[in-house]
């Protein structure tokens, strides 16, 4: 029994490995260091987000780019517009009630307060979710409730001896669990305190609101696109399949415009710059698990 339960303490939570895709993520998964990498090597253009919890398009927008945002898991796009909706019209202690980063409440009625901001098919779906909004986003996604999972098991009798074992080892153990030991994102990891980078935007100036683009699988998209300054894909390709994982370096490399630049992150491992592209930029995130990695690349 006993080894059951170090078990479950020492194993990360299963979304890690990317295996099944996310079916909510709200919080980011990743700091902005890529994006920071990825704002230095473009103009002030167009730039495709693959959305995953709809920071990386707050971002990208607030530093001033035209964002272009395709849909790379399900609900992303909804996420954003929640978050976009809140930056408009809430100020930041009233964005942290509406997403449950704090015990003030009232979330539901918050949604109903920025709802009027909402696209029709952000309204339709969050209408259809208010049990999440209730139940606070901030615990929500698959992300979230994995944590939290590890989190309550680390409360019980097995967790305070774990713990009781890791302060004698001088915090050993939690380095070999490759978890981050400082920073927002270890914060949220050992305690649940939020984490998103929403909270660092200034709602008084909020950027202009990113275009949606429909139109199928991400290379399927990327094949209708020209003359993008830049692409944010995100995790995306830990969720794709080999099939469009082939198919979508092509149209990458066809979607940018002359050196223009792709930007991505990877739970699993630093990711490997394919053929016919070359590394502006790379780098392990240190606000994420390892062995998460970053990456910045242009057509060679």
């Amino acid at each position: 029994m006993a080894l059951h339960g170090l078990r479950r303490l020492t194993a990360r939570p299963q979304w890690a490995g990317g295996a099944a895709p996310p079916p909510l993520r709200v919080r980011a998964a990743a700091g902005p260091a890529r994006l920071e990498a990825l704002v230095q090597r473009s103009a002030r253009g167009a730039v495709l987000v693959v959305a995953a919890s709809g920071e990386g398009a707050l971002w990208l927008g607030a530093a001033g780019r035209a964002v272009r945002l395709v849909e790379g898991a399900p609900g992303a796009a909804a996420v954003y517009g929640l978050k976009y909706a809140a930056l408009v019209a809430l100020p930041p202690q009233s964005r942290a009630a509406l997403f449950g980063l704090d015990g003030f409440g009232r979330r539901l009625w918050f949604y109903h307060f920025v709802r009027p901001g909402l696209c029709a098919a952000d309204a339709a779906y969050w209408d259809a979710r208010e049990d999440l909004l209730r139940a606070g986003l901030g615990a929500a996604g698959v992300e979230e409730r994995g944590w939290a999972a590890w989190r309550k098991a680390r409360r019980g009798p097995a967790g305070r001896l774990l713990r009781r074992v890791d302060a004698l080892a001088g915090g050993a153990p939690a380095r070999a669990w490759a978890l981050p030991a400082d920073g927002p994102a270890a914060r949220w990891i050992w305690s649940g305190e939020g984490c998103f980078g929403l909270a660092a935007l200034d709602g008084a100036s909020p950027p202009a609101p990113a275009a949606r683009v429909e139109g199928g699988s991400v290379p399927l998209v990327l094949g209708a696109e020209s003359g993008l300054e830049a692409i944010d894909l995100g995790d995306w390709l830990d969720r794709a399949t080999p099939g469009q994982a082939a198919a979508l370096w092509p149209a990458v490399a066809a979607a940018l415009r002359p050196g223009g630049a792709v930007a991505l992150w990877s739970a699993r491992a630093p990711p490997a710059c394919p053929p016919g592209f070359r590394s502006l930029a790379a780098g392990a995130d240190p606000e994420a698990p390892a062995p998460a990695g970053w990456a910045v690349w242009t057509p060679a």
